[in-house]
């Protein structure tokens, strides 16, 4: 009798062990995935509850930095003062430096409510003299800036080259800029 007992509950454990790998696995595998579907839910949700408590504060800062811009552009000029870079010989020529080369690009880059010339610019002189050069440029009126430059010593003594890219901007006003994108909208309808 006791080893009927022992037979029936070996086979009640075995049906249950059975029924555990077939059933509950399966189940468990649901539940470890829809636990990392709560996390990745969760984090979600903190991440676009701070962007909902802070949206007064985003949109603040966003009227802000309009504002910015705006000033900031008014502070460019909206058409080109100096196109040939008139003014950079000038510099150039009262430092006593000698201009190899100042080749302005052949038009123009928009870049949104702006617009950039670039020009290249090769110039000879005495070294603090070149420097002097690099900083009065930062003092023309309108926005000039130098790019990547290199000096190299020249072949005359006491002399370094100087190579480098200079950039003038400009704004483009919202009347200039409609024209732009209404030509662009027309070339690309014919």
């Amino acid at each position: 009798m006791m080893r009927r007992f022992l037979f029936a509950a070996g086979i009640f454990v075995a049906v249950q062990a059975v029924a555990y790998v077939l059933v509950f696995i399966g189940q468990l595998d649901a539940i470890d995935l829809s636990m990392q579907e709560e996390w990745r839910l969760k984090k979600a949700y903190v991440v676009k509850m701070n962007q909902a408590v802070n949206l007064n504060l985003y949109r603040a800062q966003l009227v802000e930095i309009d504002k910015m811009v705006s000033e900031l552009s008014k502070q460019l000029p909206n058409r080109w003062n100096d196109p040939e870079f008139r003014l950079v010989r000038r510099l150039a020529n009262a430092q006593g430096l000698r201009i190899d080369m100042l080749r302005p690009a052949p038009k123009e880059t928009s870049r949104g409510f702006y617009a950039q010339l670039p020009a290249r610019l090769e110039l000879t002189g005495p070294f603090h003299k070149v420097a002097a050069f690099a900083v009065d440029l930062t003092q023309l009126p309108g926005i000039t800036v130098m790019g990547p430059f290199s000096i190299e010593r020249s072949p005359a003594a006491g002399m370094v080259t100087l190579k480098s890219v200079i950039w003038t901007f400009r704004y483009i006003d919202k009347a200039e800029l409609i024209a732009k994108q209404t030509a662009t909208v027309r070339q690309k309808i014919q």
